[in-house]
């Protein structure tokens, strides 16, 4: 989990997590709905009853987020698609799926859930407000209701990687069955929605409405549907590469019982590794960082290198036919810029995933 979230626990087996944004929207949502929302809309409550109002209605919202992604969560759960987790942060919340399992037909369905969620929330809130006999009641399930109806309606919009920007997507990709040509039309459609929004939020602000809001999301649509191409095509990409079509066999090694007082530093800067494997005869017994043996060669000049490496035990390893995309997920997890390659424990190589990046970036440039 991400040091900057909070775990929460499992609903249906599903982890869910926090991201300390989280708090400070739901804080700023309150303080809105508390101020000028609940006031605007029932003038003669107590500013004690607004603030209550407030804090449930932001709380309940982001319930719903919830919803939404579980809605996304449980539906990749039928079609047996793995879901790692879903983290509410400042902008909604996502959930984690193991995208390698996708059909065009898996992927509509798990991506229609969400906006069936909010609209079905709509629904029910809608009916609440007009149904239960209370004023409270009726001011937060009113707004809830209009809010979800925001949200499913916003998220059908073919914007990639929106939802609707997903069902757009597959409906593509079931036609053309080239996932990497259905990516770049959603991904440009998707830019081009946020184009408009940003558009339509200068004019707003030109004309003295509220248009900050949607140039803020249009730029971070514009971003987020970049990225998740890029990501896109890393992933087709580097899935065709195994890691002995690229591994580097020419690397710097040290063995176990090296004394770092004997090791040239400055010489190590030309293999461009951060880590370097450290072996007895071919077997991999772990690895040591440049800044480790800088530092220690800098303070203490008669340690062995065995006394600060990272065993290997405590490090993932790359095989031979293992794709690239793979190895590029352990190396992010690992957060080290280079991971050994191994052949039944003998050291073959070591991969950076920095060399990787060259093939998706002439990749992108296609447009198929």
């Amino acid at each position: 989990m991400d040091k900057s979230s909070i775990h929460l626990g499992k609903i249906f087996g599903v982890e869910v997590n926090l991201h300390f944004t989280w708090f400070l929207i739901v804080l700023l949502l309150a303080w809105s709905l508390a101020a000028s929302y609940f006031p605007v809309q029932y003038p003669d409550l107590t500013k004690i009853n607004y603030w209550v109002l407030g804090i449930i209605a932001a709380v309940l919202l982001f319930a719903s987020v919830l919803f939404h992604e579980m809605s996304h969560s449980l539906t990749a759960k039928y079609f047996n698609i793995k879901v790692d987790s879903i983290t509410l942060f400042f902008f909604g919340g996502v959930a984690q799926l193991k995208e390698d399992k996708f059909t065009p037909k898996k992927e509509f369905w798990v991506s229609i859930a969400g906006p069936i969620a909010s609209l079905s929330l709509a629904g029910i809130f809608f009916l609440v407000a007009y149904l239960v006999p209370s004023l409270y009641f009726e001011a937060i399930a009113s707004y809830l209701a209009r809010l979800n109806l925001i949200l499913g309606l916003f998220n059908l919009v073919p914007g990639f990687p929106l939802d609707g920007g997903r069902i757009f997507r597959a409906v593509l990709w079931q036609k053309t069955k080239n996932l990497q040509k259905a990516t770049y039309i959603a991904a440009e459609t998707g830019k081009a929605f946020a184009i408009f929004m940003i558009i339509f939020g200068i004019a707003g602000m030109l004309f003295g409405g509220m248009g900050l809001w949607y140039v803020l999301l249009g730029i971070f649509l514009y971003t987020l549907s970049k990225e998740t191409y890029k990501q896109t095509i890393l992933k087709i990409v580097l899935e065709k590469v195994k890691v002995k079509e690229v591994v580097n066999k020419k690397f710097k090694s040290f063995s176990l019982d090296t004394n770092i007082s004997r090791i040239n530093i400055k010489s190590l800067l030309k293999y461009q590794q951060d880590y370097f494997p450290v072996v007895k005869g071919k077997k991999i017994l772990g690895v040591v960082s440049y800044i480790k043996l800088t530092k220690f060669q800098q303070f203490v000049k008669t340690v062995k290198i065995q006394k600060i490496m990272i065993s290997i035990k405590k490090i993932k390893v790359l095989g031979l036919d293992e794709d690239c995309y793979s190895a590029v997920r352990k190396i992010m997890r690992q957060k080290m810029g280079v991971l050994p390659v191994v052949d039944k424990g003998n050291l073959i190589g070591i991969l950076n995933g920095n060399s990787l990046v060259s093939l998706m970036d002439l990749e992108s440039q296609k447009k198929k």
